[in-house]
Formats: C-alpha cells, sequence, structure tokens
C-alpha cells in the first residue's frame, strides 16, 4: 500500500522526483526505491508469496538485484519454479539460497583450499576474477584451479 500511494504521487506529480518525495517524508531517498522496487516483482514471485502484504522493501530490492543480474537470473527462475506457494519470508530466503549456493560453484579454489577468485559464465564468456590473496599462490596452483573449474562447468551441461 504505501508502494502504491509513492507511485501514485509521483505520477500525479504531488512531487517531482523520489528525492522530493523522500524529502517530504523525511525519508532516505534509498527507501523510498526499495520501497517502489516491490511494485516491480515478476509475478512468477508474487504467485509463490501467500501473503503479498508481507513482503518487505528490503527483501523486493535485493530480490530485483538479483533477478536484473544476467548472471543469477536463470537460477532466480529456476528456484521459483520449483517452489510451493508459501510465506514472503520462506520464499525469499529460498531464493536467496539458491543464488549463494550457485555463486559459491564458481569460486576458484587450490587443491588446499585457498580461494583465489571465481570464474564464471557471462553473456560475453568466461568472466575469471583473482582476488588479492592469489599473489600468494604459485602461478601453476592458479591455472590448475581454474581449468578444474571450466572441466567442471563442461561436464554439467
Amino acid at each position: 500500500e504505501t508502494a502504491l500511494y509513492y507511485r501514485h504521487a509521483l505520477a500525479n506529480g504531488l512531487y517531482a522526483d523520489q528525492a522530493a518525495l523522500a524529502a517530504a517524508l523525511g525519508l532516505n531517498k534509498s527507501t523510498v526505491g526499495r520501497t517502489l522496487s516491490i511494485l516491480d516483482l515478476p509475478t512468477e514471485l508474487l504467485d509463490k508469496v501467500a501473503d503479498r502484504r508481507a513482503i518487505s522493501a528490503a527483501q523486493a530490492a535485493k530480490f530485483m538485484t538479483l533477478w536484473n543480474d544476467l548472471e543469477h537470473q536463470a537460477v532466480v527462475q529456476i528456484t521459483l519454479s520449483m517452489l510451493p506457494k508459501a510465506n514472503a519470508a520462506t520464499t525469499f530466503k529460498a531464493v536467496f539460497a539458491a543464488v549463494d549456493s550457485s555463486t559459491s560453484e564458481n569460486e576458484l579454489r587450490t587443491v588446499d583450499g585457498v580461494t583465489l577468485g571465481t570464474l564464471r559464465v557471462t553473456k560475453a564468456g568466461l568472466k575469471i576474477e583473482l582476488s588479492v590473496t592469489a599473489d600468494d599462490v604459485e602461478a601453476d596452483d592458479i591455472v590448475a584451479s581454474i581449468r578444474e573449474r571450466i572441466l567442471a562447468l563442461r561436464t554439467r551441461d
């Protein structure tokens, strides 16, 4: 209801923009933006939430960040398709856990467990990000970790 009010106030010119609305209400602009993000939630999610009024602005904002990220969108869609209808907290917890799990699959690790960074598939191809701790690791170990991750990607598909 709050989000609908904000949208109505902005659409009817009561406030020039989100910043003006936030200032008039004594809120932070990001609070207004997060609240408005509730209205952008896709039907795939809304159909899984028993009581939509229980969705918080923080949950909606975090979900929309994942939903709009090509890297995470497929995991979110698959997870939603498998979830039963439940309360908002349970639904969001399941989606966020699935994304966290898929993100950890992208980690590059040496055989002795040192995290080097990530390797993931993007629209443009493979993206390798090495952390600063990778400076302490031999180049052969880094290459072996990348090779292992690429082989895991091949066998997964």
